[in-house]
Order: structure tokens, then C-alpha cells, then sequence
């Protein structure tokens, strides 16, 4: 709606001023579209401010219709850059989200660093919670011990093995996360998944890095205490 309300606000003034520059403001409104709803908001905002110029602003007015070849070359190159302008705001979106979730991981691994001295179990079960919160989890519990064979599971490198040949299919409800420490396999997480789909490859990587230090963390112990009866707390690194 923000390209139909500029390209009415502008009928005020389309005797007075070129009807070019509400078609720079439209563009301005479709890059807005993209940044706050993605690619649909936008590909929409392009082609409704390009119907609300051809309605307001371009003679005859009250139509959707076009008399002048001028008007016609402004309405197109309108939904041309409005595309290409909301595609630019799209990658911009998204890459800052990215490199927002990637300093949010260095402070998850920073702070369970800094943990790691004092106590081991802590880092475990606070790692349970950041899985749950970076990956969109359902849920996410600690067991000792190597993941059971054939089960799927996330490896070393972030891959998953053995997901397609799940006995459920493709679509899987969990998804085992191994714990290393040093060359040996401590302790697994069970990740229940959301929906029968994993997460991102790069949301995978995280949550290997997150293994990573609670393998570290239980290395790093001589003697740990068990692990508390019932349901995990969900303890959180990152406020």
C-alpha cells in the first residue's frame, strides 16, 4: 500500500513538477517493500507503484491507461531499477542477518570458553539451549555415549549422514549432533527438529562449533557429576 499512497499523495503537485520524480519515489518505496518483507514485498511493490503511477500520474488520469510514449518508457524502467533495487535491499537484509547470527555464535563459543573452567556440566545443558534457540529447534537433550548406528547425524564437517536412508524418509523428526572430545565420541545431542526438514548448512556449522566446545568442556573435566534427572534447564550463554 506505501506505492499506491505516494502516488496519490503526488496528485497534488503532477501539474506543477515532472511525474519522473514520483517515479524515483516509488522506487525508494519498493527498496522499503523489500527490506521489510523480502522478495514477494517487493516484486508486488513494483508492479503496484507502477498500476498507481499509471493510475494518479500519468495522463489520462483515473485509467489504466498510458497516452504518451514518455510515460510508457518511465512506467517500465519503474518496474525495471524497482526489481533490481529490491533485489540489492533483499542481499543487503539478509547478509547483515547473517553476520549478526555469526557474532552471535562467536559469543555463544566465547562465553561457554570462559564457562569451561568452572563448571562442565553447565556448558553442556547451556549449549542444549542456544541449539534450541540458533537452530529453531523443537527441543534438545544431552545423552553420554556414541549416537546408535543408522540413525542420522550430523557430522564433523556439517554434513548429514545416513538422513536420506532415515527409516522415516527424508523427512526426520531428529537428528543425532556427536561430541567430541579429542578423537573420541563423549556424548551426543538429540536434535528434535521443528519441521521434517534440517536447517541451513551454515546454521549446521554453528551447532558443530557449539559441540565442539562442550566436547572441549567435558575433556577439560576429570570427573564429572551426572546429569541432572528429567528435563533438561535450558540455561542460555547470550542474553
Amino acid at each position: 500500500m506505501i506505492p499506491v499512497a505516494v502516488a496519490a499523495a503526488w496528485v497534488p503537485l503532477r501539474n506543477d513538477l515532472p511525474n519522473t520524480d514520483v517515479a524515483l519515489l516509488l522506487v525508494v518505496c519498493v527498496g522499503l517493500a523489500a527490506m521489510i518483507g523480502g522478495r514477494g514485498a517487493y516484486v508486488v511493490g513494483s508492479l503496484v507503484g507502477a498500476a498507481a503511477f499509471d493510475f494518479f500520474d500519468t495522463p489520462p488520469y483515473g485509467q489504466l491507461y498510458i497516452s504518451r510514449g514518455r510515460d510508457v518508457v518511465t512506467t517500465l524502467v519503474l518496474v525495471a531499477v524497482g526489481l533490481l533495487v529490491g533485489e540489492v535491499c533483499v542481499r543487503l537484509r539478509t547478509y547483515r542477518l547473517i553476520a549478526a547470527r555469526r557474532q552471535g555464535d562467536f559469543i555463544v563459543m566465547s562465553s561457554a570458553a570462559r564457562l569451561m573452567a568452572e563448571d562442565a556440566s553447565m556448558v553442556v545443558e547451556a549449549l542444549a539451549g542456544e541449539l534450541v534457540s540458533r537452530l529453531g529447534l523443537a527441543d534438545c537433550d544431552f545423552e553420554y555415549g556414541p549416537p546408535p548406528a543408522g540413525r542420522p547425524y550430523l557430522a564433523r564437517d556439517g554434513s548429514l549422514v545416513n538422513f536420506a536412508g532415515a527409516a522415516d524418509g527424508p523427512s526426520v523428526s531428529e537428528i543425532d549432533l556427536p561430541v567430541w572430545a579429542g578423537p573420541e565420541v563423549v556424548g551426543r545431542y538429540h536434535l528434535h527438529l521443528s519441521s521434517g526438514s534440517p536447517p541451513s548448512p551454515d546454521r549446521l556449522l554453528a551447532a558443530v562449533g557449539l559441540a565442539e566446545q562442550a566436547g572441549a568442556a567435558l575433556a577439560a573435566s576429570s570427573s564429572l557429576p551426572p546429569p541432572p534427572p528429567g528435563r533438561a534447564r535450558r540455561l542460555r550463554l547470550v542474553r
